[in-house]
């Protein structure tokens, strides 16, 4: 009876051990979910030919990393929100950070399943002679079958490479006088794939335009299921491609079936 007792206790223990650490993980994940909320608010409120010394300021409470970098004329800054230390170490001895990172995306399927989505942001400005060049961001998780990327970028023009041009031109890529482009693209995360929606913006782009490109649906970072494909993550350009009468490639999904039902 005595080790009977101790067994229940013993595992009444445990239960309550990990209850209480997934709790806290969901806590933390929320918290830094908000993070992400206020930090790409303030990003897209940034205004080409703003001052520098302005514009830093906004974004030091919101920073994981940041990186300054020489452009040739001008110089740039990378920004990125990192909970679940892509890029960085975690803390304490290094030896601890490889045996943690390699739980991490091993037991993916498992996370999944209880809600435990990585996900990083990505974000980066260029300034020449001091003043706002170019604002971009890429926001990347995993959804319910794949990874999922939202990446819009806003200068004064969008670039256009030969190989690019031929691109869009072959698949029919929309633009609206120079001022927003959109298109779909393949997204490989070390054996695992994705998708992913990249939006580019100009100061000729619409209100509306602004608002389609720059629309993420925060939650998939949160969302026990998962956002199930590029239309819940990215839903405006989903009704803007729909309205277009056009539609971009597709993924299979890397653990999960995509039925391919976002259209996108």
């Amino acid at each position: 009876m005595k080790q009977i007792r101790i067994a229940v206790i013993t595992i009444t223990s445990l239960l309550s051990a990990c209850s209480l650490l997934y709790g806290a993980a969901r806590l933390v994940l929320a918290v830094e979910a908000r993070r992400a909320q206020v930090f790409l608010q303030r990003l897209n409120t940034v205004a080409l030919g703003e001052d520098e010394a302005s514009v830093l300021p906004l974004f030091e409470k919101y920073e994981d990393l940041r990186l300054e970098r020489d452009m040739g004329a001008g110089r740039g800054t990378l920004l990125r929100l990192d909970p679940w230390h892509f890029y960085r170490p975690f803390v304490g001895p290094r030896w601890i950070d490889s045996p943690v990172r390699e739980a991490l995306f091993r037991s993916g399927n498992w996370r999944r399943r209880v809600g435990l989505r990585l996900w990083v942001i990505n974000a980066g400005m260029t300034f020449t002679e001091h003043k706002v060049k170019s604002v971009w961001t890429d926001l990347v998780v995993e959804g319910e079958n794949e990874w999922l990327m939202a990446d819009w970028s806003y200068a004064a023009n969008i670039p256009m490479p030969s190989y690019e041009a031929k691109f869009y031109q072959e698949h029919g890529i929309h633009s609206s006088q120079s001022g927003y482009s959109v298109h779909w693209t393949h997204l490989h995360m070390g054996e695992e794939t994705g998708e992913g929606v990249v939006n580019r913006l100009t100061p000729l782009a619409t209100a509306a335009e602004f608002q389609t490109g720059r629309d993420i649906k925060l939650q998939c970072l949160t969302s026990v299921q998962g956002c199930h494909s590029l239309c819940e993550l990215k839903p405006s350009v989903s009704r803007y491609m729909h309205e277009h009468n056009y539609s971009l490639g597709w993924n299979s999904g890397s653990w999960g079936r995509q039925d391919h039902s976002c259209g996108i």
